[in-house]
């Protein structure tokens, strides 16, 4: 049972939060589909040139085409909200899985860590951009 409707979307709950955005679990009311809505917080919606920065952000990894990186389906835009639709990944989340890691992984598990976030980074220095959120649950 959904929790509210955004739009085309039922909410279901919040997955994650971080200092610029909250992501919560949706469905895609047309298409029947999961997605993650990232919602820019809205004491932030005031600060100059902090929805240029969210919107460009979605801009940026919607440009993009790689394993990887989430697609992004849509942005919006209201007087008091501004969001994200994005394709929604099954799984845990990333702080999940770092409290529940050794505190030290071993040489192979960081190698392959360090290989998978240098393929990403790569793809993405073409565009200038990368996502600046460093949060776990974001």
């Amino acid at each position: 049972m959904s929790e509210a409707t955004l739009g085309d979307y039922d909410i279901y709950g919040e997955l994650g939060r971080g200092g610029m955005a909250a992501v919560y679990l949706g469905l895609d009311i047309a298409l029947n589909r999961k997605v993650a809505i990232k919602t820019m917080l809205p004491d932030l919606l005031s600060r100059e040139g902090m929805v240029a920065r969210f919107k460009r952000e979605a801009q940026t990894a919607a440009s993009l085409s790689h394993p990887h990186i989430i697609q992004i389906f849509t942005v919006k835009q209201s007087k008091s909200l501004v969001y994200f639709v994005m394709k929604f990944v099954e799984g845990r989340s990333l702080e999940s899985v770092i409290r529940t890691r050794d505190r030290y992984p071993s040489p192979p598990r960081r190698r392959s860590s360090v290989r998978w976030l240098a393929r990403s980074i790569t793809r993405t220095r073409s565009t200038s951009s990368i996502a600046t959120s460093n949060q776990p649950t974001s």
